[in-house]
């Protein structure tokens, strides 16, 4: 989500350059970081407390579905306003 949506691509993981022609349509708020360390947040406390004694329990069904389509429901969110980004900076003579 970070690499793919919010970043467009710019930069990704294990990719020796940085795409700085996709920044035309990165746009990162304060909603942005915060939905990032929330959603983090959450998806840590599932894989990294408790250790093997007393693993973290898992979300039930219905939360884990719930995650998927809030997180599915930001992502749309983010894509359109990284095409409405795009147009704006390309009426102002930036990017391609």
């Amino acid at each position: 989500m970070v690499e793919d949506v919010l970043l467009q691509s710019t930069v990704r993981r294990y990719r020796v350059s940085v795409e700085t022609t996709r920044l035309k349509s990165v746009s990162v708020d304060d909603g942005d970081a915060s939905a990032v360390y929330n959603g983090m947040t959450r998806c840590s406390k599932f894989t990294h407390e408790g250790g093997a004694e007393a693993p973290p329990a898992l979300p039930e069904p219905t939360e884990f579905a719930a995650d998927v389509e809030s997180l599915a429901t930001y992502a749309k969110k983010v894509e359109e306003r990284a095409k409405e980004t795009e147009t704006r900076r390309k009426q102002v003579g930036l990017g391609a």
